[in-house]
C-alpha cells in the first residue's frame, strides 16, 4: 500500500469527535465500568475495566488431547478422545491412538495382528487330525492305499465328496487347482504344514467356489491366478488360511459372498497386462467380511467395486506398493462404483501408495476406531495421501487417526466428492531433528485439502504440525469446520526456522468455508488467509499465537484478499504478529467483524503491531467489537471505508488512523451501505479509552499480506 497524506476532515474530527475529545487519552486510569444487568458481550466474553468485551483468560498451554477454547479458561478435549481400542495405546502427542507392530514383516504361516507386537501363527497345528469321517488327501499314499476315502490329490477328494462332506488334507505340498460345486469343507492340518501350489501354466483359481456352504480352512495357497475365487451365487467361509503370490487376486469375490477369518493374504502381483495385484477384490454386487486378518503387500489391499459391500474388522493392511514391472497405481483400500467399504478397529500402515484409503465414483469408505499411518510417496503411482475422496467418492472417518502421512492426510477433490471427519486426530510427521512447531519441513505432511468443488466437514478434529497449511480449500471447494483445533502448522521456507512461513487455514479461488467453535494456534505467517473471491463465515473462531513469517513485515491473524468476504461473530484474534486483521484492497472485499476482539498484536521485526488494517477500496464493518492492547494502531485505514459502531478502542498506541484518501467522520448512522468512498464513520456509541494517541496523523507504512 502506498501511504498518502490525511484529508482535512481528520483535523476537523479531532476538534468535534465526542468519543475522542482529547488527544492523547488521559493518562489517568479510566473510571470503573458498571456492568449492566445483562452482559452485552457475546458468549465467552466479559467486560474489562475499559468497557471492552474480551475473551476469558486462557490457560498458558494445553496438554496433548486438548485445546484452548474461546470462552473457556480451561483446556477442552479434542480429537479422538474416546478410549483406545484393545491393543492400542494413547499416542505420544496425546492426540489419538497408536498401535504396536512386529519389528519385521511376518513370514510363512504367521501374520501381523492388531495390538500384537510379535507375529502370531495362522491357525493351530496341534489339534486332532483328520476329522472323523473325512475324505483324506495325502500325497504320500501308495497306489494300493487309495480308496473311496483316501486319495492323493485335492481334485480327487472333491470328485469323491458328496454334499456336506469334509475333505482333510494331510501334511505336504500339492500342485492342484479345483472348482467346488457342492457344499463341502476343505480343511488342512494347518497353513504351516499344508501348501497347495498352482500347477505350471494353470489359469484357474486355487479353490474356485460356485456352491453355497463351502468352508476352506488350514491351508496355504501359493501362486494361483486367484487364491480363492467365489463366483456366481457361491458362498465360502475362509479360516486360518494363507494366500500368497497370487497373480490377480488373493481372494476374489464376484456375485457371491465370502466370510474370511484369521487369514493372511500377501504379495499379490499384477498380470502381464498390469491388471490385478489385489489382495482382496470384491465386485458386481458381491459381499465380503474379513475379521482378525492381514492384507500384506500387493498393489491394492482391497478393491471394492460395482455395488459391492466389504467389511474389515481388526484387520492389518500393510506393505502395499507399486509393482516394479508396471506403473499400476498403488492403493491401500479403494471403493468404486457405488461400493461400500466399512473398516473398524483396524490398522492401515507402512505402505507406499497413492492413498491408504480411497473412494471413487460414488464409492463409500467408512473408517471407525482405525489408525492410518506411515504412508509414503513412490513416484506417480504412489503419491502418499492418507485418505482421498475423488470423482464423486465419499470418505467418512470417526474416532480415528491419520499419522505420519507423506502427502496430504485427507483430500476431497472433484464435484460431489465428500469427506466427513468426526473425532479424528491428524498428526503430521515431525521434521528430523526438530520438534513439532519448529524447524523447516521437508515438504511432507499436509493436513486436509478440498478442491475442485469437493466438500468436507470436520467436527471435533485436530490437525497437528501440518506442513505449510493445515486446512486448504481451493477452486470452489466447501469446508465446514467446527469444534476443532489447527495447531503448530510448520513453515516451509526462510533462513530463520522459527519464523518460516505457514498458514493454519487457507481459503481461495472461489472456495467457501464456515467455522464454529474452532481454535487456530501456534502458526507462523497467518492464522487464516482468504484470497481471490473466497468466503469465510461463522462464529467463535479463536486465532491465537501467530508468529511472524519468513518475509519481513509479513504476518497476520486473519488476512483477507481482494474480492473475498469475511463474516465473523463472537471471535478473537489474540497475539498475532504484524496485524491482527489485515484486509487487502478491492471494492468487492468485505469484512464484517461483530461482537469480537482483536488484542495483543505483536510487533514484527519491521514494526507494525496493528489491530485492524484496511486497504484501498475495501470495506469493513466493526460492530460491538474491541480493539485493545495493540502496540501499533487499533484501526488503520488506507484508502478503504469502515463503519465503527459500538466499538471499544482501548490501550493501543494509536486508536484510529486514516490515510490515502480515507477520512474520519462522526455520526449516528450505523448503516454500512451508506458509507461514502474513503469514509471511516465512527458512531457516538464507540468508546476510546487509555490509548496513547486517539487519532493518528501523517502517513505511515502498512504491512504486506502473507498470501494473495
Amino acid at each position: 500500500m502506498r501511504p498518502r497524506a490525511l484529508g482535512t476532515v481528520l483535523g476537523a474530527l479531532l476538534l468535534t469527535c465526542v468519543a475522542c475529545s482529547s488527544d492523547p487519552d488521559p493518562a489517568a486510569a479510566p473510571a470503573p465500568v458498571t456492568p449492566p444487568a445483562t452482559n452485552p458481550c457475546a458468549d465467552g466474553f466479559a467486560l474489562d475495566a475499559d468497557g471492552a468485551c474480551v475473551d476469558l483468560p486462557a490457560p498458558a498451554s494445553c496438554p496433548g488431547g486438548t485445546r484452548p477454547r474461546l470462552g473457556s479458561s480451561s483446556c477442552e478435549p479434542v480429537g479422538w478422545v474416546a478410549a483406545c481400542p484393545a491393543g492400542t495405546t494413547r499416542d505420544a502427542t496425546g492426540f489419538g491412538c497408536a498401535d504396536v507392530a512386529p519389528p519385521a514383516p511376518c513370514s510363512g504361516a504367521t501374520r501381523e495382528a492388531v495390538g500384537e507386537p510379535a507375529c502370531v501363527p495362522v491357525g493351530d497345528c496341534t489339534g486332532a487330525f483328520p476329522p472323523a469321517g473325512a475324505i483324506v488327501v495325502d500325497a504320500s499314499l501308495a497306489d494300493a492305499q487309495v480308496d473311496a476315502t483316501h486319495v492323493k490329490t485335492l481334485a480327487a477328494g472333491v470328485a469323491a465328496a458328496g454334499d456336506g462332506a469334509t475333505i482333510a488334507i494331510a501334511t505336504g505340498t500339492y500342485e492342484d487347482a479345483v472348482t467346488i460345486e457342492k457344499r463341502v469343507t476343505v480343511v488342512g492340518r494347518c497353513a504351516a504344514m499344508v501348501e497347495i501350489k498352482s500347477p505350471p501354466g494353470s489359469v484357474k483359481a486355487g479353490i474356485g467356489v460356485l456352491a453355497t456352504g463351502v468352508i476352506v480352512r488350514g491351508v496355504t495357497l501359493t501362486g494361483h491366478v486367484d487364491g480363492v475365487a467365489v463366483r456366481s451365487s457361491g458362498e465360502a467361509t475362509i479360516e486360518d488360511v494363507v494366500v500368497r503370490d497370487s497373480r490377480y487376486a488373493g481372494v476374489y469375490v464376484e456375485g457371491g459372498r465370502a466370510t474370511i477369518r484369521r487369514t493372511k493374504v500377501e504379495d499379490t502381483v499384477p498380470q502381464a497386462d498390469a491388471r490385478g495385484g489385489f489382495d482382496l477384490a470384491v465386485g458386481v454386487g458381491a459381499e465380503a467380511t474379513m475379521t482378525d486378518g492381514t492384507l500384506s503387500g500387493g498393489v491394492q489391499a482391497v478393491l471394492a467395486g460395482a455395488d459391492s459391500k466389504v467389511t474389515l474388522t481388526r484387520v492389518v493392511v500393510t506393505r502395499q506398493a507399486p509393482n516394479p514391472s508396471s506403473n499400476v497405481r498403488a492403493t491401500g483400500v479403494v471403493a468404486i462404483g457405488g461400493a461400500h467399504l466399512t473398516i473398524a478397529q483396524s490398522i492401515l500402515r507402512d505402505m507406499t501408495t497413492d492413498s491408504a484409503a480411497a473412494a471413487e465414483d460414488d464409492g463409500v469408505v467408512e473408517l471407525t476406531d482405525t489408525i492410518v499411518r506411515d504412508v509414503h510417496i513412490g513416484g506417480s503411482a504412489a503419491r502418499g495421501y492418507g485418505v482421498t475422496a475423488t470423482y464423486g467418492g465419499h470418505v467418512v472417518l470417526r474416532s480415528s487417526m491419520i499419522a505420519n502421512v507423506a502427502n496430504t492426510a485427507a483430500l476431497s477433490r472433484d464435484d460431489k466428492s465428500t469427506l466427513e471427519l468426526s473425532s479424528v486426530a491428524i498428526v503430521a510427521p515431525a521434521p528430523v531433528g526438530n520438534p513439532i512447531g519448529a524447524g523447516v519441513s521437508d515438504g511432507h505432511g499436509g493436513g486436509i485439502a478440498v478442491s475442485a468443488k469437493g466438500k468436507a466437514t470436520l467436527d471435533n478434529t485436530v490437525i497437528l504440525g501440518a506442513w505449510g497449511v493445515a486446512a486448504f480449500v481451493d477452486a470452489g471447494g466447501v469446508l465446514a469446520l467446527k469444534r476443532s483445533l489447527l495447531d503448530a502448522t510448520r513453515g516451509t521456507s526462510g533462513a530463520d526456522p522459527t519464523r518460516s512461513t505457514a498458514v493454519g487455514f487457507v481459503v481461495l479461488n472461489g472456495a467457501s468455508a464456515t467455522v464454529a467453535d474452532v481454535s487456530i494456534t501456534r502458526t507462523s505467517g497467518a492464522g487464516v488467509s482468504l484470497g481471490k473471491g473466497s468466503k469465510l463465515n461463522g462464529d467463535h473462531l479463536l486465532v491465537r499465537g501467530v508468529a511472524e513469517g519468513a518475509t519481513d513485515g509479513a504476518g497476520e491473524g486473519i488476512g483477507v484478499g481482494p474480492g473475498s468476504t469475511l463474516d465473523l461473530e463472537a471471535s478473537v484474534i489474540d497475539g498475532a504478529t504484524t496485524s491482527g486483521l489485515l484486509i487487502q484492497e478491492g471494492s468487492a472485499t468485505l469484512v464484517r467483524f461483530v461482537r469480537s476482539s482483536v488484542h495483543g498484536t505483536k510487533m514484527a521485526r519491521s514494526g507494525f503491531g496493528h489491530g485492524v488494517t484496511l486497504g484501498v477500496g475495501a470495506r469493513v464493518v466493526l460492530s460491538g467489537t474491541s480493539l485493545v492492547d495493540n502496540p501499533g494502531i487499533g484501526l488503520a485505514v488506507d484508502g478503504g471505508k469502515a463503519l465503527v459502531d459500538a466499538v471499544t478502542i482501548a490501550r493501543n498506541a494509536v486508536g484510529v488512523h486514516a490515510q490515502n484518501g480515507s477520512f474520519l467522520v462522526e455520526g449516528d448512522d450505523a448503516d454500512a451501505d451508506t458509507l461514502g468512498e474513503g469514509e471511516v464513520r465512527v458512531t457516538t456509541t464507540t468508546r476510546f479509552s487509555s490509548n496513547a494517541t486517539r487519532v493518528g496523523s501523517g502517513t505511515v507504512p502498512l504491512p504486506s499480506p502473507v498470501l494473495f
